[in-house]
C-alpha cells in the first residue's frame, strides 16, 4: 500500500537530492526511498547490538535459516573445510533481512 504524503524538504537538499539523482539516473524519490531503507535498516543492526553485545547467540542465526543451532553448527563445520562456499548474495541478504 502507497501513502502519499508532502514533505517539506530544504531548498539545498534538494538540489542536492535532484544532483545525486541525475547522476544515479535514478528519481528523487527512488534516492529517497533507498535512503530510507537503509537508515532502518542500520538503525535495526544498531540495537541488535546493543541487545547483543557479544553477538548474535547461534539459536536466532540459525532459525534466520531454517534450521537448529546443531545443523547450522555442521554446516559451519563442513565450511571449514571448503576453500569457498557457494552463496546467493541476493538470498542471503533476504535472509538476513539486509
Amino acid at each position: 500500500m502507497s501513502v502519499i504524503k508532502t514533505i517539506k524538504i530544504k531548498d539545498s537538499i534538494f538540489q542536492d537530492l535532484k544532483k545525486l539523482a541525475e547522476k544515479e539516473n535514478k528519481s528523487e524519490e527512488t534516492i529517497i526511498n533507498e535512503s530510507l531503507e537503509k537508515t532502518i535498516s542500520e538503525n535495526e543492526i544498531f540495537e541488535n547490538r546493543k541487545k547483543y553485545p557479544d553477538g548474535i547467540p547461534i539459536e536466532i542465526f540459525a532459525s534466520e535459516f531454517g534450521e537448529t543451532p546443531e545443523e547450522f553448527k555442521r554446516r559451519l563445520e563442513k565450511v571449514k573445510t571448503e576453500e569457498s562456499i557457494k552463496v546467493d548474495i541476493n538470498e542471503l541478504k533476504k535472509e538476513l533481512d539486509l
